[in-house]
């Protein structure tokens, strides 16, 4: 199964849709290069943003491979260049069958709906 990576509507990170990934250290120890990952986008809550999205739902819709990481200036946060980036023709939603596809922390559960 891929690493599950997030980009937001609206975010404080400066991610690059489909080329870079910017992530706290945190993220380290599983964003190294030559990891899958899967992009996912949690509930729209704005409108405006329904024309650069698959799904108002919570859904993953792309998918690549970390390349090069470097440090960012200044900070404790780094950037991944994402290579070999596809995007989903379609959504695909984070549950099936009422089940989720991954292993959701209890605490995050709540930040999704």
């Amino acid at each position: 199964m891929p690493t599950v990576i997030v980009e937001n509507d609206i975010s404080k990170w400066d991610d690059r849709h489909g080329s870079v990934y910017h992530f706290p250290s945190r993220y380290l120890r599983f964003l190294q290069p030559g990891t899958k990952v899967m992009y996912y986008k949690g509930r729209m809550r704005e409108k405006k943003f329904v024309n650069l999205r698959l799904s108002v739902e919570p859904h993953y819709f792309g998918i690549g491979e970390i390349g090069k990481i470097t440090k960012e200036k200044d900070a404790n946060n780094y950037f991944a260049e994402i290579n070999d980036f596809s995007m989903f023709t379609k959504p695909v939603p984070i549950k099936s069958n009422g089940q989720y596809l991954e292993t959701i922390p209890t605490k995050s559960k709540a930040k999704l709906f």
